[in-house]
């Protein structure tokens, strides 16, 4: 059996309280368990971790200094620094994962993703994983499993702002660590003891999609006065303008401002970063929904599979997904298991804790597949 899981985005808790609760691994291993022993044939057990497990991007180590993901300035140290302190935050949730998978004769396979991307750089990274895990077959871009005729990905190759060929930093570390990691930091500095207004800013990494953010800000901060949302509005324009002056960023629109295509990726987040600093969070709102229809998710099609291959599981986008291609073959999203905030029709905002995981049986199984997903309010 393959038991999939994506998007765990394990952090070292400098960002915040987000780490997954140590039991969920429990209920993930009674499903797995339970499933196995209904199969009806067995051919083992590898658990695919699914990229953005172990996240090195949200971390405020990052801004204390002059290394970044993308610059090669200090880069091993602070990664290293970084992962250590995931390691220890999450020792017991890493401790569980490793005694079930020693238990039960199982393997671990990690599919890199874009929040995980420095682990595939980095040497001395993967020893401190192992050290943790125990043996980790590490996998950038793609894990095909022929047995079960199954292809596990991240999804970021799909994601233009989340994927640079030959695992060069994608603009989207940039939004994380300049922006989504450092907006939280600065509206503290500018609201000293607000600790509602700062969970509110705090939270803003687990809406979905990201497009909604500014309406999250505005519905979190609906009862608050008109000065302090154009206080946050101030904050958030300066920020933007620091990062468009950064020589990465200036960099990468040039490499991605293309001449045959009028409205490319470069000119769609061009248009949002300055056209933000323009306008309130509402139209801000707007701008995001518009372009968020005209891009679509980032998901792989059946043009990842190979001839023999039925299966399809992703991560990346953290919407679970189970989705038919043609009459055999069918795509996985296997969603995420962190906190997630939805907009309602009505324009407010609901949080939920997701779960969720993708089990590929075999041949000679009972069940093709399992697509498990939960919620917990």
């Amino acid at each position: 059996m393959l038991a999939v899981v994506s998007d765990l985005h394990l952090t070292d808790g400098t960002t915040g309280p987000f780490n997954v609760n140590p039991d969920a691994w429990d209920i993930f291993f009674e499903a797995v368990t339970r499933k196995r022993k209904r199969s009806g044939r067995d051919h083992g057990l590898t658990v695919v971790l699914a990229g953005d497990i172990l996240d090195l991007l949200r971390s405020t180590v990052w801004l204390e200094g002059q290394a970044r993901p993308w610059s090669s300035v200090g880069l091993e140290e602070a990664a290293l620094r970084i992962l250590r302190g995931v390691l220890e935050a999450n020792a017991d949730s890493l401790g569980r994962l490793r005694d079930y998978v020693r238990r039960n004769g199982a393997s671990v396979v990690y599919v890199l993703g874009n929040h995980d991307r420095l682990v595939g750089r980095i040497r001395a990274l993967k020893d401190e994983i192992t050290s943790a895990l125990g043996p980790v077959d590490f996998r950038e871009g793609e894990y095909r499993d022929a047995l079960h005729r199954a292809v596990v990905v991240h999804g970021h190759r799909w994601d233009p702002y989340n994927w640079e060929g030959g695992g060069r930093a994608p603009i989207g570390d940039a939004i994380v660590v300049e922006l989504f990691n450092r907006y939280p930091l600065e509206v503290k500095a500018a609201f000293p003891g607000d600790g509602e207004l700062h969970e509110v800013v705090g939270e803003m990494d687990n809406v979905r999609p990201l497009g909604n953010v500014p309406a999250w800000i505005l519905w979190s901060t609906r009862v608050r006065s008109a000065a302090t949302v154009r206080k946050l509005k101030a904050v958030w324009n300066g920020l933007v303008g620091r990062f468009l002056e950064i020589d990465f960023v200036g960099e990468w629109m040039k490499k991605h401002n293309s001449r045959l295509r009028l409205f490319d990726e470069a000119d769609k987040l061009n248009m949002v970063l300055k056209g933000s600093r323009l306008v309130g969070f509402g139209a801000m709102d707007w701008m995001g929904r518009k372009l968020g229809r005209a891009a679509g998710e980032p998901a792989p099609g059946a043009g990842a599979l190979g001839r023999d291959d039925l299966y399809l599981v992703a991560g990346h986008t953290h919407v679970a997904l189970t989705e038919a291609l043609d009459a055999e073959r069918v795509h996985f999203n296997a969603g995420t298991w962190r906190k997630v905030w939805v907009r309602t029709a009505n324009g407010a905002f609901a949080g939920w804790k997701e779960m969720g995981c993708v089990m590929v049986y075999g041949p000679g199984a009972r069940h093709r597949f399992a697509a498990w997903r939960g919620e917990l309010l």
